[in-house]
């Protein structure tokens, strides 16, 4: 929060302002009732956010459509207390039991079109949040836009909304400071038309749009973005090339990089002072960002708490001092889902070096056109990733060949992978095939991902996973022991926390394929089935010769042992009991598929 002023300072602590947030919607209302001071401090948090509170109310869909139809009656000073529609938890509520009635008959009412073309009565709202919502409402496209509004606009966020045309509503000058837009899911490619006078667009996510290539605004805005979702569409390779050209910053000075990071010290620290050659004249810098909110909740959340809501001027929310307005190119970055081949990954990683957050999730596509699925897999199937030195990545999402250097072999069209040729993809380990990426060597490291593990293992999977974990003890004893060693004092340097989340996503076994049928009854397939042997017209071909041989065949089986394969969840929670007290102490979160 804001530190408060001198006179603020003088006066105390605001008692109500400090308990409202605390209170639930029922204190909140008779609390307003004390006096005016009260009042004041209470009725900051019941209209702020009002969408929010008809949710808390017994009747939220009544309130709710009594709001949007009686909005331009309501005092001024009520309206300016207003900062976010947030339409979410009124929509969270539609399913309750005893609200179904009471939904279906005020959600012809309940629509985002309004608060779009009447956004500029409410002088201070800042965040618009419409995800999801199915009825667009009336519409007053004829009505002028109000060129004198002072309101403006820094967050809004409409994913799954069909816009009728999206340029009606971004060209408003309400919307001319956004900092955040989600356009996630909303339109076809074509449509797609922005105009470039965003100067403070921060944030922009265009999930799931079908996209084959960068929309040419996104290579406009350049360096002005440090945060683009581009994930669930259709790119390839050069449209990554033309990001790492338009939109990233220059790179910070090497560190260490010919130094092995598994040896050296300073890698244990934030910040270290490096010493490095510049020419005169570069703007290069060591001056690290943080890691900054990119989600619709943090971002709000860092607004209401670094930035003051009740201003005019957009100038005055946040200072341009603050990390969210510093130009300092693409840091987070999720590209998972689209067309990409395993070579990008190592661009990417080999050509930066101020991506904080990746999300690549897994390749499915060949680096090259080869027949064989097994040689696909052996060599272009997995992201050969080696240990970036110097990498600022804080959260990364990865396909699991990047720790288990284990391929996942796929059949055509499948969902999962193939039973058939685990034990065949677990035989391709090779451990000196490439350096894998570990925790050791990257020590800032917060979040790992893993996807696409397959829920069973002959025994190579598991062992690279218990090792993974292994590793994470080992990095939090060594960045332990370097905390224990440092001064208490503020001007001691920070040490990293290391690995605190290990996320795994399994991917379940493909189904096997059905054998097509004659006659479309499985009565009479099974007939078939039992009775093919039973008699031959040809002596000494069929019969029962063919029998016997099919018996003596199933025996032979049965007195060969096979090897079946373990499951990994299991083998893991063996492994974590036995790990404890000593082991990890970071959070493992495994992910299952559905359904299975």
């Amino acid at each position: 929060m804001l530190l408060p002023s001198y006179p603020e300072a003088i006066r105390g602590p605001d008692i109500p302002s400090l308990v409202a947030p605390y209170l639930d919607l029922k204190t909140l209302q008779t609390a307003s009732q004390v006096n005016k001071a009260w009042c004041k401090a209470m009725s900051r948090h019941i209209w702020a956010d009002p969408m929010r509170t008809f949710a808390s109310s017994p009747h939220p869909f009544y309130q709710a459509a009594r709001f949007i139809e009686k909005s331009k009656d309501y005092a001024t000073r009520v309206r300016e207390l207003v900062t976010t529609i947030d339409y979410q938890p009124l929509l969270a509520r539609r399913h309750a039991p005893t609200l179904r009635k009471e939904f279906a008959h005020y959600e012809l009412y309940i629509g985002f079109q309004w608060i779009l073309q009447d956004c500029n009565l409410f002088n201070h709202l800042r965040f618009i949040v419409i995800d999801g919502m199915t009825r667009a409402g009336e519409s007053n496209e004829s009505e002028s836009p109000n060129t004198s509004s002072r309101t403006r606009i820094l967050l809004l966020s409409a994913k799954h909304i069909s816009f009728n045309r999206i340029e009606n509503v971004i060209n408003r000058a309400e919307f001319s400071d956004l900092m955040y837009l989600d356009l996630s899911y909303t339109c076809r490619p074509e449509e797609l038309k922005l105009p470039l006078s965003f100067n403070n667009l921060r944030i922009l996510k265009l999930r799931g749009l079908r996209l084959t290539k960068v929309p040419r605004f996104v290579l406009d805005l350049g360096t002005q973005l440090w945060s683009l979702d581009l994930r669930d569409n259709l790119l390839q390779d050069n449209s990554i090339m033309l990001l790492l050209a338009k939109c990233f910053g220059e790179d910070y000075p090497t560190l260490s990089q010919d130094r092995d990071p598994l040896d050296e010290v300073h890698h244990l620290y934030d910040n270290p002072p490096v010493y490095h050659r510049i020419k005169e004249g570069s703007s290069t810098t060591t001056d690290f960002l943080p890691l900054r909110p990119d989600s619709t909740s943090s971002f709000i959340n860092y607004v209401a708490d670094n930035g003051n809501l009740l201003r005019y001027s957009r100038a005055d929310v946040l200072s341009f001092d603050d990390p969210m307005y510093i130009r300092s190119g693409l840091t987070q970055l999720y590209l998972s889902g689209n067309r990409l081949h395993s070579t990008i990954i190592n661009t990417i990683f080999c050509s930066q070096n101020r991506l904080q957050v990746l999300d690549i999730g897994s390749v499915r596509l060949d680096s090259a056109q080869i027949p064989y699925k097994t040689i696909y897999a052996t060599d272009k199937g997995c992201e050969k990733i080696s240990p970036v030195s110097g990498s600022r990545l804080q959260e990364l999402r990865i396909h699991h060949s990047a720790i288990t250097q284990i391929p996942t072999i796929l059949r055509d069209s499948a969902p999962g992978y193939d039973p058939s040729s685990l034990k065949q993809a677990e035989e391709m380990y090779s451990p000196a095939s490439w350096s894998r990426l570990s925790p050791l060597a990257h020590h800032r490291l917060k979040s790992l991902t893993l996807t696409d593990i397959p829920t069973k293992s002959y025994g190579p999977t598991i062992a690279q996973l218990t090792a993974l974990l292994e590793e994470c003890a080992i990095q939090e004893q060594k960045l332990g022991a370097a905390r224990a060693s440092m001064p208490q004092n503020r001007r001691a340097p920070q040490v990293l926390s290391g690995l605190k989340s290990l996320r795994l996503e399994f991917l379940p076994a493909a189904p096997a394929p059905e054998m097509g049928s004659v006659s479309g009854d499985r009565d009479a397939d099974g007939f078939l089935a039992k009775s093919l042997g039973d008699f031959s017209f040809f002596g000494g071909s069929g019969g029962a010769e063919w029998v016997e041989k099919k018996e003596e065949v199933k025996r032979k089986e049965k007195e060969v042992e096979v090897e079946e394969p373990k499951d990994v969840v299991e083998a893991l929670r063996v492994f974590r009991r036995a790990q404890k007290p000593a082991g990890w102490g970071g959070i493992l979160e495994l992910v299952w598929p559905r359904g299975h």
